[in-house]
């Protein structure tokens, strides 16, 4: 069985614009990022899913109320835990570029799983629960017949997913993921069962124009 999955990280919230961590904190979209997002689906819009996953922070099922509107405007989205945003502990709030000189910034160039910020998760955490989810989204498209899901998540959750589970190996700037927008992945069940690998398709929405990476501060601090 083969499943497309059209994965999209959540429109800019006011941390994003302030370049600081959120995390597990509930914010919404700014008006700015609804709107970006409008604008760029009149012209590129995604693909329509039979079904939509998100994470539990708000600032997800509105973005995918945006994206997904055709499944969203008749269903609810399911909630599924594991992509969520990783908790960041004490630096949760902070400027992104405050972490450029912590174990975090470390890990994160030497790709270290064991690594994280004080009282917050370990990227190795983050990499293992986003598979799960995964898994567990799956398994509902084996027992339901599903072949095409939207996922809307986080950036360090969407970074995991690249990193250490596609086929292809991707730089970091393949991987950025600006507000608002996505990748296309397809999962091999056999695959994913065997080698928890998938195939990395391409950007979405196909078409659009992408920002810069050097211009975001999730790519800059890592040069």
């Amino acid at each position: 069985m083969t499943v497309d999955v059209y994965l999209v990280r959540h429109g800019e919230t006011e941390n994003n614009q302030l370049g600081v961590l959120a995390g597990r904190s509930d914010v919404r979209l700014t008006e700015k990022g609804i709107e970006q997002i409008r604008n760029m689906v009149k012209h590129h819009p995604f693909p329509q899913p039979s079904l939509v996953y998100v994470s539990p922070l708000e600032r997800c099922r509105e973005t995918a109320r945006l994206v997904f509107p055709r499944y969203m405007e008749q269903n609810l989205p399911r909630i599924e835990e594991n992509l969520i945003e990783m908790d960041f502990g004490e630096y949760e709030g902070r400027p992104v570029r405050s972490f450029a000189d912590t174990r975090l910034y470390k890990g994160w160039r030497e790709q270290n799983p064991d690594t994280g910020l004080p009282g917050g998760e370990t990227f190795g955490q983050v990499e293992r629960r986003a598979a799960e989810a995964i898994d567990r989204i799956l398994a509902d498209c084996e027992r339901e017949g599903i072949r095409d899901v939207g996922v809307v998540s986080h950036n360090m959750v969407i970074v995991g997913l690249l990193r250490e589970h596609m086929t292809v190996k991707l730089d970091e700037r393949d991987r950025f993921c600006p507000n608002g927008m996505g990748f296309h992945l397809q999962i091999e069940a056999d695959l994913w069962k065997r080698e928890k690998r998938m195939h990395f398709i391409g950007p979405l929405p196909a078409g659009a124009p992408r920002p810069d990476p050097s211009e975001s501060p999730y790519v800059t601090i890592n040069k």
